[in-house]
């Protein structure tokens, strides 16, 4: 409601359309913590198997899952399959040593 003519004081904080808020990741940028190391373990998995449906399903996730993991979204679903990327990655990367 406008009172006495005064406009909301509101509309001047406000966030405008197009611009990120301050703080917020934007371009797949993760702050650092456990999203950034389980995205740094998906990325030397990518390393190592290049092919994205072959890493799908090692993974035994959709290929679409394992796209949206590269482009640093659906962060939940990879911190669950953290365990079986670290089992993975290590495993490929002794036979890559060997």
């Amino acid at each position: 409601m406008d009172i006495g003519g005064q406009s909301n004081k509101a509309n001047h904080i406000s966030q405008p359309n197009g611009v990120p808020a301050f703080g917020l990741p934007t371009g797949g940028q993760v702050a650092p913590g456990p999203d950034q190391a389980v995205l740094e373990l998906h990325a030397r998995l990518v390393a190592l198997v290049p092919d994205a449906e072959e890493r799908a399903a090692l993974l035994r996730v959709p290929t679409k899952v394992d796209a949206a993991w590269s482009e640093g979204r659906m962060l939940p679903v990879l911190r669950a399959q953290r365990k079986s990327l670290m089992a993975h990655v290590a495993r490929l990367e002794r036979a890559a040593a060997n």
